[in-house]
């Protein structure tokens, strides 16, 4: 039977209209890492879980599948979309365009206390124990701080529609990221030293450093979005 978890239910509790809520529900899961229980979900599944009618859980499931997040599996059933090589490749380059430009504009107008606030993101993450980030019981936190980074950089480039694009894609790419054979050393010793030069860019107001810095950044990850979950 499928479940959904606690929190999330509680976070999206008051949502309307009721599609939006079903909505919002599946894609927290799918993207939280529940892929297990999102292998094939049916509209009566969805639900009878969820305690509602039909009509807002199709027009959620529509949604999903529109934006790709979502693929039909069987009949009556849609499961969580597998990407082709092709497909990934894809969607890394665009990433790549689109945070190389964010960082570009962000040194300009990115406030001074955000990137105060960035320089303690990255401390935060250079001081997480390396052991319990290699056994994994710390990697989600280190992941999450690594997209709470990019994410604000995005925001920083004051264009709503490239930080829209920007959360987007970073929501595709979370879901089809393999962390789980991430190596810590790629956070810890590799990707904390490239945003200290980023973040001297973008402390500096030296847009072309900030963009260059960013593609490094972003291509040093790429190993986390490659091969166990590509078709």
């Amino acid at each position: 039977m499928l479940t959904f978890s606690d929190d999330i239910l509680k976070m999206y509790a008051n949502t309307k209209p009721a599609y939006k809520k079903v909505y919002n529900i599946l894609k927290a899961e799918i993207l939280s890492g529940q892929t297990a229980s999102m292998d094939r979900l049916t509209e009566v599944g969805v639900a009878q879980a969820l305690g509602i009618s039909r009509t807002p859980v199709r027009a959620a499931l529509s949604q999903l599948k529109s934006e790709g997040i979502l693929d039909s599996v069987s009949k009556n059933g849609v499961g969580v979309k597998q990407l082709s090589r092709s497909d990934k490749a894809g969607l890394l380059y665009m990433d790549e365009v689109l945070e190389s430009t964010a960082a570009y504009l962000a040194a300009t107008n990115g406030s001074q206390e955000d990137i105060d606030t960035l320089f303690e993101i990255n401390d935060t993450i250079r001081h997480f124990h390396y052991e319990s980030v290699k056994n994994n019981t710390e990697l989600k936190g280190v992941r999450d701080l690594h997209l709470q980074f990019h994410l604000m950089i995005a925001k920083m480039s004051g264009n709503r529609f490239l930080y829209k694009e920007v959360v987007e894609l970073r929501s595709l790419m979370r879901m089809h990221s393999n962390d789980e054979h991430a190596r810590p050393s790629v956070y810890l010793d590799t990707i904390t030293p490239c945003h200290d030069k980023l973040l001297e860019a973008l402390n500096a107001r030296y847009p072309e450093g900030a963009k260059l810095w960013m593609k490094v950044d972003l291509n040093l990850l790429k190993s986390i979005y490659s091969d166990s979950k590509m078709q």
